[in-house]
């Protein structure tokens, strides 16, 4: 019996619990937390840059269907967009295929996807352009004049193609194909983007804030800027087109440039008037201002705190390999002739802009179809 005892005690204390002897001290839940917390310091960044770095390619990978779809334009419609090298237009007022003779302050010869009782809107920027083109502004195909014979009734009324299911001679209005699929682009209407929009450059804002632009990963409207045809290679930029077509000024000299700052102005900004603010922190975008009063000298300057006329359109759309050139010359401590004359990227074709993750254009994280520069 005293053995079977012994026995029972050993067991129990075998078995004894012991959540006494495990508990954790209050220093211990701190240090547990300390570490917790830093790990989630660490980790926060660390997904987050990884979580742009795929919106980022996904946006890379939109720009370069968006020019696919551009060249397969371009191949069908170049004799109707001369002016632009067969690519639709970009400008704020450009001319309608079928009126380059007309006043473009006439009715007729205003914008064919305003559908306004011929109301046009003057500030329509590229980014709007864009998709009213490509895809329509139904999303149904864009209507070529030339598809419309002069025995029908709205042959000059442009304003009145888009309306429902619009007949004329009993037929519907023949439409261009689609060059971008609808269902593979993020289309926003410009007062539902994230961001807050300056007025003071959308006139017409009751009409101009429903029509649609392509937004990136970053739900952000990518610019797009038609590079102007018969350019003369000594004028990289201008403000904004000129009445018949007739420049003074200019980076170095009179003559005609290839791109236009205010194409897009709505939504950068121009000098002192902000744009579109997309992100709070955002003071404004980098290529707000033109540029083109500036010299080959003022723009090769390379950009640094202390010299903010350096960030600016002109400079950001400069051919890279001349821009390094440039650079050389600096640091070589030889001077740039301010006449030299300057080379857009993408000089015969177009541009397209995201801002990137920053919400910012003309900074070095932009996504773009073309090279940025390093310098």
């Amino acid at each position: 019996m005293k053995s079977y005892a012994r026995h029972r005690r050993s067991i129990s204390r075998r078995n004894a619990p012991t959540h006494l002897s495990a508990a954790f001290t209050l220093i211990e839940l701190l240090v547990v937390m300390f570490i917790i917390g830093v790990l989630i310091a660490i980790l926060i960044p660390a997904l987050g840059g990884a979580r742009n770095g795929a919106k980022k390619t996904a946006t890379a990978a939109l720009i370069r269907s968006i020019g696919v779809g551009l060249d397969l334009f371009k191949n069908d419609n170049e004799k109707d967009f001369r002016q632009t090298n067969g690519y639709p237009p970009s400008s704020v007022h450009p001319p309608i295929p079928g009126y380059s003779g007309l006043d473009t302050n006439k009715v007729e010869s205003r914008f064919p996807f305003i559908i306004d009782n011929g109301t046009a809107a003057r500030d329509v920027y590229g980014a709007q352009w864009l998709p009213a083109i490509m895809i329509g502004v139904d999303q149904r195909g864009y209507i070529s004049r030339r598809g419309i014979t002069k025995r029908q009734n709205i042959h000059t009324k442009p304003y009145e193609w888009y309306k429902p299911d619009p007949l004329t001679e009993g037929k519907p209005l023949p439409r261009k194909p689609l060059y971008l699929n609808p269902g593979d682009m993020n289309l926003t209407a410009v007062e539902d983007l994230p961001g807050v929009p300056n007025l003071d450059l959308f006139s017409d804002w009751d009409i101009t804030k429903r029509l649609p632009v392509i937004t990136d990963s970053f739900d952000q409207p990518i610019l797009y800027y038609a590079s102007n045809a018969g350019a003369s290679g000594k004028n990289l930029v201008a403000e904004q087109r000129a009445k018949d077509n007739v420049y003074t000024g200019g980076i170095q000299e009179a003559g005609t440039p290839y791109y236009f700052h205010r194409d897009n102005e709505g939504f950068t900004g121009h000098d002192d008037i902000p744009g579109l603010s997309i992100k709070r922190s955002a003071s404004g975008h980098a290529i707000s201002i033109s540029g083109d009063i500036l010299d080959a000298t003022e723009i090769a300057v390379p950009s640094r705190a202390g010299h903010p006329e350096t960030f600016n359109f002109a400079r950001f759309i400069m051919d890279r390999s001349q821009l390094q050139q440039f650079a050389d010359t600096i640091d070589e401590g030889k001077t740039v002739d301010p006449a030299t004359p300057l080379r857009p990227v993408n000089p015969d074709t177009y541009l397209l802009m995201s801002p990137g993750a920053d919400g910012i254009w003309g900074t070095r994280d932009d996504v773009t179809n073309f090279p940025l520069s390093t310098n």
